[in-house]
């Protein structure tokens, strides 16, 4: 008869009570709550390190871009095209990237890189294209400055 009474008692101790189950005055249900993400405050970007880490980050790729594709190859000029290649994908890389930590990485690094490059590989084809006029130092100043504008605007 004990063992009874505690199944029983356990039983019905085991079941919500009606007031368990009532939503209190003003609250939502559970499955009616937005779940709002927290996050971290944004930096404002440094506009001024970002140019300065560009920069830099821009002449460290072109000194390890071009001497790590080879200097071997078919020659454009007096020099190797594929060490024009390498010092381009390498400049672009390390100016998206410099700009990136520079200006404290408020943007997307792979957006920056893609685009940088990209920039970086359509002024070279237009300086293959120019041949040897004058438009090739035209294309080899501005590309640096347009690469490092785009950049920056991605970093915002």
């Amino acid at each position: 008869m004990k063992i009874l009474g505690a199944l029983l008692l356990t039983a019905v101790a085991g079941t919500s009570s009606f007031a368990q189950r009532v939503t209190p005055v003003g609250a939502t249900p559970a499955d009616e709550r937005q779940i709002v993400e927290i996050q971290p405050p944004r930096q404002p970007i440094s506009t001024g390190r970002g140019i300065v880490g560009g920069i830099l980050g821009g002449a460290v790729g072109l000194v390890v871009g071009g001497p790590s594709a080879g200097v071997g190859g078919p020659k454009c000029g007096d020099i190797s095209c594929s060490f024009l290649w390498g010092a381009v994908v390498g400049e672009s890389i390390g100016l998206a990237l410099g700009t990136h930590y520079g200006s404290r990485g408020n943007g997307n690094r792979a957006k920056s890189m893609l685009a940088t490059t990209g920039i970086g590989l359509v002024a070279l084809t237009a300086l293959f294209a120019s041949g040897s006029d004058g438009t090739a130092l035209t294309i080899l100043s501005v590309t640096p400055v347009v690469q490092l504008a785009v950049a920056l605007a991605l970093e915002r």
